[in-house]
């Protein structure tokens, strides 16, 4: 596309009037000036004040360096405060972890002698029965009559002995389902 194009005036000319430049006169503003500031001169300085300013510039360097290195002194014990702090925290964190550890190796240990007992206590009442309960044979009673020409017999009674039985051993309590024969066991039952 051309510029001609793009700017038809759709065929119509306008008609351009002259205006005379003598007869109106339009004054425009001033343009303002940039305002500018006067450097004033020094006057030159003597060497006692030359001497005095090198003194209070060296003053001044002294001060700054010396609460510069203040500061860094208090933000580095900041710092380390800080850092004992966090170290505090992890050394309380992790002895909490090892007294719970502890605590729990206790109550396991605890748990282990426990048994211990109890087997062996399961050992002395299986491998020691009660003591068995055995009567002393009684003595022979002999009856004397008067004698007489003929002898009898003399009575003796026979010895009779008794039979203990043995206790039973208690039956033994069948040991408890674990999860899997439980499962297989609800598994049957639909």
């Amino acid at each position: 596309m051309n510029q001609e194009e793009i700017f038809e005036t759709g065929g119509k000319e306008t008609e351009v009037k002259e205006i005379n430049d003598e007869e109106t006169t339009v004054e425009l503003p001033e343009e303002p000036k940039k305002f500018i500031k006067e450097k004033k001169k020094r006057k030159p300085l003597s060497e006692e004040q030359k001497n005095r300013l090198k003194e209070q510039l060296k003053k001044g360097r002294e001060t700054s360096l010396a609460n510069r290195q203040k500061k860094a002194k208090l933000k580095a014990i900041d710092k380390e405060e800080k850092i004992t702090a966090d170290d505090e925290k992890i050394y309380n964190s992790i002895k909490k972890k090892k007294e719970s550890t502890v605590d729990n190796s206790n109550l396991l240990n605890e748990i282990e002698l426990l048994k211990q007992k109890l087997k062996e206590k399961e050992e002395k009442e299986v491998v020691e029965p009660p003591p068995k309960k055995v009567r002393k044979p009684r003595a022979k009673k002999v009856v004397e009559e008067p004698k007489k020409d003929v002898e009898e017999p003399k009575k003796t009674y026979a010895k009779k002995e008794k039979v203990v039985e043995k206790p039973q051993p208690p039956p033994q309590q069948p040991k408890p389902l674990t999860a899997r024969q439980i499962a297989a066991m609800m598994k049957n039952l639909r």
